[in-house]
């Protein structure tokens, strides 16, 4: 088997997962306010331990000089496929420095609008909850970020989902700056989940596309990639994430 590209700094620790507990539920189409909330929870951590609010770079900040994307993205996730929210993953590809570590490990509880109080215990092993893959699957929808709308119920030519989903696929790097290789790209009728529009992005991406294309997909790449992986409006915030699909044999492409 080919060498598995990596998105994140090989060896570096980038990738925290945590099982979400509470006596409400977190329906999956709440992934922003949800994703949203986290962040939020590191702020006010950070104004505790330092008396500032400001993230390290790892968890708010701009690309590296060497093409690493230091942002991390925040991705709830519904992993026993039964509508709600059950982990909660950060991911940042340039890796997490010491003072971002002091912050992610006295998060402990999350408190959620209209959901209540919830435990947070940490997956010992996140790595295995990401395994490389060839075939990978939606499991929150993709938005293109591109204003496709050329008149109401046409979109213009190149704007297509599809499209740009392909495009953000290209834009990616890998943890030695390289482009991805190029990967087939088919859209999937997702079964037992919400509606593509039922997700809502509510107040916190005001330049977004007003009428954004959305979509479900199965990606295969040449060779196994090694996420986590999200794309399109939203990413950091869970929206456009794809979960590996070991068998790709039965990946429906």
């Amino acid at each position: 088997m080919s060498e598995p590209i990596s998105l994140a700094i090989p060896g570096c620790d980038c990738l925290r997962v945590w099982r979400i507990r509470g006596a409400g539920q977190l329906p999956i189409i709440r992934t922003v306010t949800v994703a949203g909330t986290l962040r939020a929870a590191l702020i006010r951590l950070a104004e505790q331990q330092n008396g500032s609010p400001r993230l390290p770079v790892a968890l708010h900040g701009q690309p590296r000089s060497d093409g690493i994307h230091a942002h991390a993205f925040y991705l709830p996730e519904d992993r026993n496929g039964d509508g709600h929210i059950d982990h909660l993953a950060i991911f940042a590809p340039g890796g997490f420095c010491s003072a971002s570590v002091r912050l992610l490990d006295g998060l402990q509880e999350l408190r959620i609008s209209r959901a209540g109080q919830f435990r947070l215990s940490v997956h010992p092993r996140p790595e295995i909850l990401y395994p490389p893959s060839r075939a990978w699957l939606s499991t929150t929808p993709f938005l293109g970020p591109r204003h496709a709308w050329r008149s109401p119920g046409r979109v213009r030519r190149g704007r297509e989902v599809t499209a740009q989903l392909r495009h953000e696929l290209k834009r990616l790097r890998t943890a030695s700056g390289q482009s991805l290789p190029a990967a087939e790209v088919c859209p999937v009728r997702p079964f037992g989940i919400p509606r593509a529009s039922a997700f809502t992005l509510g107040s916190r991406f005001d330049k977004a596309p007003s009428h954004p294309v959305r979509g479900w997909f199965a990606v295969e790449f040449p060779r196994p990639v090694h996420g986590p992986l999200a794309l399109g409006v939203g990413a950091h915030f869970g929206l456009g994430q794809l979960r590996p699909f070991l068998n790709a044999a039965a990946c429906p492409l």
